[in-house]
């Protein structure tokens, strides 16, 4: 039995989630037997449940619960910020293999398999020791319909943008923006996605115009086609971040939790994307240069590659 083990919420986010369902989603098309277990507050619980989502909603984190959760002969997959390595290590010791989803080297990892996903991940300073470490561009956790089907057209003149800024804003970054996007240019159109969770709907409505358009809870399609449709995007420098490399999308970002300020830096230094801030989004303005996000696609295209970190899971399946 392959388990799946993972956190969200209102503070938490949805990151995590969101790229474990799509690991889950495709080992159950692949016709593994798969058990998707999440951690979460009871109003994201209501929210996924209507979204339709398959996972088990348990506080699997309860050291108390782990005998009756996993078992010998199980594969496990966990990405949490908020396991610690004793239980970690316990999970790891009763099942058959354990593979952890990392981000930042949090714990140090022994005898296990870590998988980091993020394009910065080759860059960290792993603990060479006895477990295995798949790190960076060639295990990206990715939708298909995130991979380019054709060349880029990268227009002279910017006409819509995409902002996505995560399943969660209590910080209200999505209103800021919106305004300081108006204020360069109240011409462009403007997508924006949230989501249920969001408290802010009805005043962020209020500050879009005739040409701009809101998705609530916006489908997988619908993301990927806005990705590759739009001049450049606005967004968070998690899982996000990664679609829009792998789409192609100029972005600059904003590293909404701690998690993400490793990646931020990475692709900052690398002129792989832009960055602002909460208090400084000038170089959202930069984003209207016709030249810099060429500069930042032919940046994106160089990280271009056939390997995911899904295929490598159903190899390391197969195996055991």
């Amino acid at each position: 039995m392959l388990k799946i083990f993972t956190e969200a919420g209102k503070t938490k986010g949805l990151g995590h989630y969101v790229r474990m369902e799509t690991v889950y989603k495709r080992l159950s098309e692949t016709n593994f037997d798969v058990e998707f277990y999440l951690d979460c507050d009871l109003e994201t619980e209501k929210f996924l449940k209507q979204k339709g989502s398959n996972a088990i909603y348990e506080k699997w984190i309860d050291p108390n619960k782990l005998n009756d959760l996993v078992f010998s002969e199980d594969i496990v997959i966990v990405d949490s910020y908020n396991i610690d390595i004793t239980l970690l290590e316990k999970i790891n010791e009763i099942s058959k293999k354990t593979i952890i989803i990392d981000d930042n080297v949090r714990l140090d990892y022994r005898d296990m398999i870590v998988l980091n996903p993020n394009y910065f991940g080759i860059s960290l300073n792993y603990k060479q020791n006895d477990s295995i470490f798949l790190l960076g561009k060639d295990y990206t956790l990715l939708r298909k319909s995130f991979y380019p089907e054709k060349e880029r057209d990268i227009n002279e003149k910017v006409d819509r943008i995409l902002i996505t800024l995560g399943g969660t804003d209590v910080k209200r970054i999505v209103i800021k923006v919106i305004k300081t996007v108006k204020s360069i240019n109240s011409d462009v159109a403007i997508d924006v996605v949230v989501t249920e969770l969001y408290d802010d709907i009805a005043e962020i409505k209020e500050n879009l115009g005739k040409k701009d358009k809101i998705y609530i809870n916006a489908t997988e399609k619908e993301m990927s086609d806005l990705m590759k449709k739009d001049d450049f995007a606005i967004a968070t420098a998690g899982g996000t971040s990664n679609e829009l490399i792998k789409v192609q999308c100029p972005a600059v970002l904003i590293a909404v939790a701690e998690n993400q300020l490793l990646n931020i830096q990475y692709l900052e230094s690398k002129g792989i994307a832009k960055r602002f801030h909460e208090y400084d989004m000038s170089s959202i303005k930069e984003m209207f240069d016709f030249s810099l996000r060429e500069s930042l696609y032919k940046k994106e295209k160089e990280l271009e590659s056939g390997r995911n970190g899904i295929d490598a899971i159903i190899e390391i399946i197969k195996e055991n």
